[in-house]
């Protein structure tokens, strides 16, 4: 008889790769279209970054993006549109494996954002306690752990601030890893989308360090070439989500259209 202990072990969940230091890949989404279902899952992605932080996506859409790109067995991390704690906890409840927080610069962002994912129902003074340290009776600990613990929270790096406080935030336990944000950092910094130069360079290399050193996954967006994603993963770059619905579409219209005006 064939062996069939591999099919019959439970595939690992997203968030257990990402927290082992899987290298995980994926996309980001605008839309809601249903056709970029087959061509993602075909592409083979881990994972879809799905923004409703610069886009109008609604609550109907989002569900369903989540509810069917996860029945393919792909992770959906939404953006929610601020560091809200009840923005984190709807976008769970419409099916996001995780949540990704934008502009995060302080502790209290971040426990909050904690409690929102990794301590589901509890809200309030209840929830106030236990990100002050108290301890859950022991079956409340069990109960919460268990219903959480495939929840991912991304917190973001868009801003000085957060890149030298960085070994702070993502010490508060909960967190899983950090999306940098090219454009709003290199704003921030002074340097709009001067992306080779060195200070942003430099200060992604220092999110990865700081990252790695706390256990956490450094994650961030890029798009084509190819060439400027891998020296990111080389600099230490676990999560990455390679370019957009729109950007890649419309990257590759803009060449086919170049090359057919040539056409003679």
């Amino acid at each position: 008889m064939p062996d069939s202990t591999a099919d019959s072990q439970p595939s690992q969940s997203f968030a257990d790769r990402l927290r082992g230091g899987q290298t995980l890949l994926g996309t980001m989404l605008t839309t809601a279209a249903p056709q970029w279902l087959p061509l993602v899952s075909a592409a083979g992605v881990d994972a879809v970054f799905i923004d409703t932080e610069h886009t109008p996506l609604d609550r109907r859409e989002v569900a369903w993006m989540c509810r069917a790109f996860g029945a393919a067995g792909i992770a959906s991390l939404v953006r929610i549109p601020a560091p809200d704690p009840y923005q984190a906890c709807m976008a769970l409840d419409d099916g996001a494996t995780g949540v990704i927080a934008p502009y995060i610069e302080t502790l209290e962002q971040v426990r909050q954002l904690v409690g929102a994912t990794k301590h589901r129902p509890l809200k309030g003074h209840r929830l106030a306690e236990r990100l002050g340290g108290q301890v859950f009776e022991s079956a409340l600990e069990t109960y919460s752990r268990q219903r959480c613990r495939n929840n991912v929270l991304l917190i973001q790096v868009e801003s000085q601030r957060a890149v030298d406080d960085l070994a702070q935030l993502v010490a508060v336990e909960g967190v899983d890893g950090t999306l940098l944000g090219p454009h709003d950092l290199t704003c921030n910094m002074g340097i709009p989308e001067q992306y080779d130069d060195q200070r942003f360079i430099d200060a992604v290399a220092e999110v990865c360090r700081v990252c790695r050193a706390a256990n956490v996954a450094p994650g961030m967006p890029w798009w084509p070439p190819l060439g400027s994603v891998e020296r990111y993963m080389q600099l230490g770059i676990q999560l990455m989500f390679y370019g957009s619905d729109a950007g890649l579409f419309g990257a590759a219209l803009e060449q086919g259209i170049k090359q057919l005006r040539q056409v003679r």
